[in-house]
């Protein structure tokens, strides 16, 4: 699989970085090509034997993951040089019992408990250790929006932003508040324009396609910290300082992070309601033009069908970010039974 590759080289390159070189990407910049070549080696055979090596199309394959795989390096190493944030760790498991964060279970009626399973792709923090971050590695497209964070359709980076605050909490001596969660994408994106252009040029087209969404604190001293470039994320600066407001949809203020963090508990808790009272019909979401069906490889396990009576849609309705904060302030308050 071609993501599960790059995740397992990223994962070994940046502990390579971490051991080898003090955890400064810069350091280890002139010897990563040859890290690369070094790993590939070690986890293809790991993970698809030797059929990747086995036709001129999969060594075609495994060619696309070693420029993706530099391609994605150049840009973090170069992400590193305008950050003040350095990894804390990769790949952090956390639910089962040997993993790196043992998370308390979120309690339920009867006495059950519902406890989460995942792995963390990439942890953030400062030098001073004030703020943190969580990454997502992504092959495909990827964001993030308030609407479907509502519904309960995109949880993961919040999830992973709760139980990184949970580990801090047993490990760090004070608070740490939460900077960013963002997606980071595998790619090595193809580069057009309409006319000819020079390798300058060429390179910040590139950069504008690796720009990681998702959300980032609403603070321009942590804006700053976090790319002093402004290069990197899709929130930027003006020149006098202040959030460019063209980029308001990329910044959540310390008092959102902490109601959705709160709301985040609260969904996990009603989730595991639901399954316990028995709640196991077939009732996809419809979002003005998009369904859960659209990419569902399980349709015909379901059997959903919206043309056959009896079966319909659970029609979500979007609203104004400032209606689904509230909303999501007083539902985080609320005790699930």
């Amino acid at each position: 699989d071609f993501g599960t590759l790059l995740h397992e080289i990223l994962h070994g390159y940046g502990e390579w970085v971490r051991t080898k070189h003090a955890n400064d990407w810069c350091a280890a910049e002139p010897d990563s090509a040859a890290k690369i070549d070094e790993l590939m080696h070690e986890v293809i055979p790991r993970i698809r034997s030797s059929v990747l090596m086995s036709r001129a199309s999969y060594r075609h394959r495994i060619e696309r993951i070693r420029r993706t795989a530099q391609q994605v390096i150049r840009h973090l190493t170069s992400w590193a040089k305008a950050s003040s944030f350095h990894p804390l760790g990769f790949e952090i498991s956390f639910g089962r019992g040997m993993d790196d964060v043992r998370l308390e279970e979120f309690q339920l009626a009867g006495g059950a408990a519902l406890s989460l399973r995942g792995q963390i792709d990439r942890f953030d923090v400062t030098k001073t250790r004030d703020y943190y971050l969580v990454l997502d590695y992504k092959t495909g497209a990827a964001y993030i929006n308030l609407v479907e964070v509502y519904y309960g359709l995109r949880l993961q980076l919040l999830t992973y932003l709760l139980v990184a605050r949970n580990l801090l909490a047993h490990t760090e001596e004070k608070e740490l508040l939460p900077a960013a969660m963002l997606y980071c994408f595998l790619k090595n994106p193809l580069v057009t324009a309409p006319h000819r252009i020079d390798e300058a040029e060429a390179k910040k087209l590139l950069q504008g396609q690796l720009k990681m969404p998702g959300w980032v604190l609403a603070d321009a001293d942590v804006i700053r910290a976090l790319d002093s470039t402004f290069s990197f994320t899709k929130v930027a600066l003006t020149k006098k300082g202040e959030i460019d407001k063209r980029k308001l949809d990329y910044v959540k203020t310390e008092e959102e992070f902490a109601i959705l963090l709160d709301y985040i508990a609260y969904i996990l808790k009603d989730t595991g309601r639901q399954i316990l009272s028995g709640e196991v019909r077939a009732l996809p979401y419809r979002l003005k033009d998009r369904t859960a069906c659209r990419f569902c490889p399980y349709i015909a396990v379901c059997g959903f069908d919206p043309l056959v009576p009896g079966f319909s849609y659970r029609r979500l309705q979007s609203h104004e970010d400032a209606e689904l904060m509230d909303s999501m302030e007083l539902k985080g308050k609320e005790e699930v039974g």
